[in-house]
């Protein structure tokens, strides 16, 4: 297949938002938290992990969840669906026999094509559900359930539990370096410089596109996807160590958080910070503006990451449902108690979210 992958330019094209994990979304979402819509999700008798959302450029709303990825259009009616695991049997029938099998969230494509990867095979995918092409990304490919990440010359960005990461550009894998163990996706600078979260090995580090280090940071066993702002600062978290730390563009530790969280940039050089139970707006340097506490839940390596919209709203997920906070106070502005923590939640449009629970799809206003 045409093995050049550029990002779209639509509001929420892979999790995390951009190739920075900055988790800001160019617009308003919901402000009342209503739900409008909600989509039954085809099911699989096969056992899946990993689940998501991204959008489209023409506004769809692309869903990863239970070996199925389904194309909502913005009336919330149903454009297409893929079957992964008939897919994946066109082009590996010993992989398609695999009877407990992760998968990545979706990534939306320039052309209107979206990538899911089925470890061990990119999957690439017409705006009509049809599988167009497939690449074999050989052994140990990343499961964590995380969207990859692709670079500004077009590459796939390849990271594997064995501690390897490579960009494959052309078709062509080119190795950056090892890292460590269980590398999840990284965040990208504009000059394709990665920051990597090294668990078991090199630590957060950034390093250059052709794998010379640029730093690396003192944060033991780092583990949660980071995140970097616009200024280059960077936030990461670590659940083994308990904590995260910011540092500025060459890498010095300048805040500290006693806990492990996952981020989305704030305005003024300020961060969110998710933790296990709660939200926090900090400084750079660490020190929090404000405290929102939350039921606790799992950050799925940073699946849960908040989403800072335009208009001074953050938007998570809770234990019971979907919640939006004040970004300057931290009160909350609404609570929508859907009785189960859910698997993925996206700002899709003006006064529009996306969250995806076990096997249904909400638009929420």
């Amino acid at each position: 297949m045409t093995r050049a992958f550029q990002l779209a330019a639509s509001l929420w094209p892979r999790a995390g938002g951009d190739r920075r994990n900055s988790g800001r979304v160019a617009c308003a979402g919901p402000v009342a938290g209503r739900v409008v819509a909600e989509v039954a999700l085809p099911t699989s008798r096969l056992a899946w992990r990993g689940a998501g959302l991204a959008v489209a450029d023409d506004g769809a709303v692309l869903v990863v969840a239970d070996g199925h990825l389904v194309r909502v259009g913005v009336d919330g009616a149903i454009a297409s669906v893929s079957d992964l695991a008939a897919c994946l049997a066109e082009v590996d029938s010993a992989a398609a026999v695999v009877t407990n099998r992760a998968l990545t969230p979706p990534v939306a494509l320039a052309d209107g094509s979206t990538l899911v990867i089925v470890p061990p095979h990119a999957l690439r995918f017409g705006p009509d559900g049809a599988l167009i092409g497939s690449d074999d990304l050989g052994e140990m490919v990343d499961d964590s359930g995380l969207a990859p990440n692709l670079t500004h010359a077009g590459g796939l960005v390849i990271t594997r539990i064995s501690g390897g990461v490579d960009v494959s550009l052309d078709g062509r894998p080119v190795p950056v370096g090892s890292f460590g163990d269980d590398i999840v996706p990284p965040a990208l600078h504009a000059d394709d410089a990665m920051v990597i979260a090294g668990y078991a090995g090199a630590g957060l580090v950034c390093v250059a596109a052709d794998g010379t280090r640029r730093w690396r940071a003192k944060l033991a066993d780092p583990d949660l996807v980071p995140s970097i702002d616009r200024d280059g600062f960077v936030a990461a978290g670590s659940l083994s160590a308990r904590r995260s730390i910011i540092v500025d563009a060459v890498g010095r530790t300048v805040g500290r958080l006693g806990r492990a969280a996952v981020f989305a940039e704030a305005e003024g050089g300020d961060w969110f910070a998710r933790s296990a139970d709660g939200l926090w707006r900090v400084g750079r340097d660490g020190a929090p503006r404000w405290v929102h506490p939350l039921d606790e839940v799992d950050l799925g390596w940073g699946a849960r990451a908040p989403i800072a919209d335009r208009a001074g709203v953050v938007h998570v997920v809770t234990a019971r449902g979907y919640r939006a906070v004040d970004a300057t106070t931290g009160a909350a502005r609404f609570d929508l108690d859907l009785g189960e923590a859910p698997r993925a939640l996206a700002v899709v449009g003006p006064g529009r979210a996306a969250v995806l629970c076990a096997q249904r799809l909400l638009l929420v206003a």
